[in-house]
């Protein structure tokens, strides 16, 4: 599966996508405001590389995608089939990405992130789709908000990011319909 946009190619993650993945998830600057970032092992990256690109498109629990622009790796987009562990009926998917962040600010978190919904509305019959982030993560949040999500909570998960342990992280989590 490869989805184009007017900038963008996604495609599913190959190996030879490892050093440039793990480039960005090992930069404190970059994924600094997530939970389990940054990586500060090749050989785990390695591993994370390798389990999120064992997905199976027909029975999934996470599709991962490559965001390349020009050729170049810039991000990551994915999916998480969150409907298993929802207290509802809804089929439910978890939407979210990581970007070098030399290319912030550009609108291609948005475009992958839109590209990636349109193929999940045309592809599979979910109901809703959510997203979560730090409340400090201004620039993820916004994403969120271009994309047309509302924030549906704020809750206090009573941990830390991985990069700032001393500091407590309050988490948005948005939400819309399918």
């Amino acid at each position: 599966m490869e989805i184009k946009t007017e900038r963008l190619v996604i495609r599913p993650l190959i190996e030879s996508d490892f050093k440039d993945v793990y480039a960005i998830v090992s930069d404190v600057g970059t994924v600094g405001k997530m939970l389990c970032m940054p990586l500060n092992s090749f050989d785990t990256e390695e591993m994370f590389i390798s389990s999120l690109m064992s997905s199976d498109v027909e029975d999934y629990d996470d599709l991962v995608y490559a965001v390349l622009l020009d050729g170049k790796l810039i991000g990551c987009v994915q999916l998480t089939n969150t409907s298993w562990f929802e207290e509802t009926e809804e089929k439910t998917n978890e939407i979210g990405w990581f970007f070098n962040k030399d290319f912030w600010n550009k609108g291609y978190c948005t475009e992958a992130a839109s590209a990636l919904i349109k193929f999940l509305k045309e592809n599979y019959d979910y109901t809703k789709l959510t997203a979560n982030c730090d409340s400090t993560n201004t620039g993820s949040w916004k994403v969120m908000e271009k994309l047309g999500m509302k924030r549906a909570r704020v809750v206090d998960l009573h941990r830390s990011n991985q990069s700032t342990p001393d500091v407590p992280r309050i988490d948005f989590f948005y939400e819309m319909g399918l």
